[in-house]
């Protein structure tokens, strides 16, 4: 007797939305995959001939695992302990981070990793594999996941009494009482404390030997300006230095403005501690404690003064009078995933399901493959958080965004569409969406996270009623203080988009992008519910008219520039508008069109802001 055997972990989503640092992130994605292996690890130790189905591994080494597999198995077995047995592994790790900084977990502190998921698994016999027994096994098994995962509600404890976790923000922290040595062992800001859990989370990774390599551990300010560092590594090499002598990690103080508030606050602690200044200034001592937590040694702040006040000098002279550019504390999330997969994998566009399980081993191992395939060629494009197979989480600098999003394109094509090229049809293709996030490093990370998940889903479920696949694109630009502009595109318009700031790149036409207010303003007041057909198209063609217009009255007179390309590029960049027009148009009726104005002009906007970006297209560019 077979039965199919499904098994997923959550949530996974909070899970890794809830960190503050990227050790956090990495050591989530690290925890659910270590988890999940140890369940398949586990399954094929009491189970004969295990077969997994999904993720299909077969023949691939050191890859990531996915919160959710199904395997084929000859007999029945009883997974009622499996919860208890492998969680029990990793609250021995737990275990062991306490003895290691030798602290004490007490009744009220929640230290088992069950509290943070959740395991469901479910059984399905193969009656008759001859008569597409497997297919309707398949059927019912991933219907009673799904009723399952939609109807069971995962809720953390929450304490009551104490000062809670930083992370969780539910249970409570245990790491108050450490001193200044230990903290740093556990990579603890002097603003965060840490229950168990969310401790477990953040140390995971710590002897493990890309930590010991440095090379998935940076910070989002290391993210950020980690080309700008390169491209003047000789300039800031005198900076550098001093910089890496103070600090554990140094470049958010590449920033002056970072170096300026430093001086400032250290100043005004020496004018009250000496009684020459009376004004006791808000958060003046938390301010100094974080200062001195992000020291590499416990140091008197009264005694370094001085070293700032020349570490600012050699900025003056580095920066302004070198006319070197400053830092722009800017990164990005890219995350996408693969439309419509529970479709592709149960089958539902095959003419004939007999040989499915065959076919779903194909699409899984096709999808992993392209992700390690993935992971190797980003390299030194971005930092990959996770790459599953189905799914794919990277941080970068905001200048590498084209070159990744190129690249994810490219292997794409040449590693799951011509690998698959057997199941697509004229009107079926294997897609995926993505969503880009671009944020600046001051703003907590995990809303940057949740901001590229949400709109995810989001343009997922915009397209989900096209006539063609998903396919979709979200751009996400947060400028301050949680304002964001968001546009969706699809993805052959984004490859146009893409273009189109390229072309700005080399042209460089002096056009002030003043006229996408003017454009917006003009406008505005128009009701774009409900017009006819005729309607939308005259109105593409006044907004192409007007548009083209609006450009040329921004349009400088520099003479370095040669007429005849800026006329090139404004015409292209018209005739792009005019298609993001149409394809922002829904026919909600015969003859009824309804027009996303919002989102064609964020789109404008969203283009501004990276046309002033210097992209890096190309290797070693």
């Amino acid at each position: 007797m077979s039965y199919l055997l499904g098994i997923t972990i959550g949530p996974v989503q909070s899970y890794i939305e809830d960190s503050r640092k990227l050790r956090d992130l990495y050591g989530s994605s690290k925890i659910i995959s270590d988890i999940s292996k140890e369940i398949y690890e586990y399954v094929k130790s009491i189970s004969k001939n295990c077969e997994i189905i999904y993720p299909y591994h077969d023949g691939i080494k050191d890859v990531d695992f996915s919160n959710y597999m199904i395997m084929k198995i000859e007999d029945f077995i009883n997974l009622k302990d499996v919860e208890d047995k492998i969680f029990n592994k990793f609250n021995c790790k737990i275990e062991n981070i306490k003895k290691d900084i030798n602290i004490n977990f007490y009744d009220d502190h929640v230290s088992n990793i069950k509290d943070d998921f959740y395991l469901f698994w479910v059984m399905e016999e193969i009656e008759d594999e001859k008569d597409y027994g497997y297919s309707k096994a398949y059927e019912k098994l991933t219907k009673l996941i799904l009723d399952i995962k939609n109807t069971y509600e995962f809720d953390k404890l929450e304490q009551s009494g104490r000062k809670k976790c930083s992370i969780c923000g539910k249970r409570n922290r245990i790491t108050n009482k450490l001193e200044n040595r230990m903290r740093k062992k556990c990579m603890l800001n002097i603003d965060e404390d840490l229950c168990p859990l969310c401790l477990f989370k953040r140390y995971y990774l710590k002897y493990e030997k890309c930590y010991l390599e440095d090379k998935n551990m940076k910070s989002i300010y290391e993210v950020a300006i980690i080309n700008w560092k390169l491209k003047n590594k000789k300039k800031l090499r005198k900076l550098t230095k001093k910089l890496k002598d103070l600090f554990n990690e140094e470049d958010k103080y590449y920033n002056p403005n970072e170096i300026d508030n430093v001086i400032k606050v250290l100043e005004l602690k020496n004018q009250i501690e000496n009684n020459k200044n009376k004004i006791t200034f808000k958060n003046l001592k938390k301010k100094a404690d974080k200062i001195k937590s992000d020291l590499k040694y416990d140091i008197d702040l009264k005694s370094i003064l001085e070293e700032f006040k020349d570490i600012k000098d050699t900025m003056n002279e580095i920066y302004y009078d070198k006319s070197m550019e400053l830092p722009n504390y800017e990164y990005a999330f890219v995350q996408f995933d693969i439309d419509n997969l529970g479709c592709w994998m149960s089958g539902e566009y095959l003419e004939d399901k007999k040989n499915l399980m065959k076919y779903q081993q194909k699409i899984s191992n096709t999808l992993i493959k392209f992700s390690q395939k993935l992971s190797e060629e980003l390299t030194d494009k971005c930092n990959v958080i996770y790459s599953g197979g189905d799914d794919f989480l990277s941080i970068l600098p905001k200048d590498n965004i084209i070159e990744v999003v190129n690249k994810i394109e490219e292997l794409f094509k040449n590693n799951v569409e011509n690998e698959l090229k057997g199941y697509i049809t004229y009107d079926r293709k294997i897609t995926y969406s993505i969503s880009i996030t671009i944020a600046p490093c001051r703003d907590p990370m995990s809303y940057v996270l949740n901001k590229t998940k949400s709109e995810l889903e989001n343009v997922k479920n915009i397209y989900k009623y096209k006539q063609e696949e998903k396919n979709g694109v979200a751009i996400n630009y947060i400028i301050n203080n949680g304002k964001v502009i968001t546009a969706y595109l699809k993805q052959d318009d984004l490859i146009n988009y893409i273009k189109l700031i390229k072309s700005f790149e080399e042209i460089k036409p002096d056009i002030s992008f003043a006229y996408i207010n003017n454009f917006e303003n003009e406008f505005i007041n128009f009701d774009y519910n409900n017009i006819s057909f005729n309607e939308l198209k005259y109105f593409i063609r006044i907004a192409k008219y007007e548009l083209k217009r609006m450009i040329l009255r921004c349009k400088g007179k520099n003479n370095k520039i040669k007429d005849e390309n800026a006329e090139e590029y404004i015409n292209d960049f018209v005739e792009f508008i005019s298609k993001i027009i149409s394809s922002n148009s829904d026919e909600i009726k015969p003859n009824n069109i309804n027009i996303d104005f919002d989102n064609i002009t964020n789109i404008m906007k969203i283009y501004s802001k990276l046309c002033k970006t210097n992209f890096k297209s190309k290797e070693g560019e």
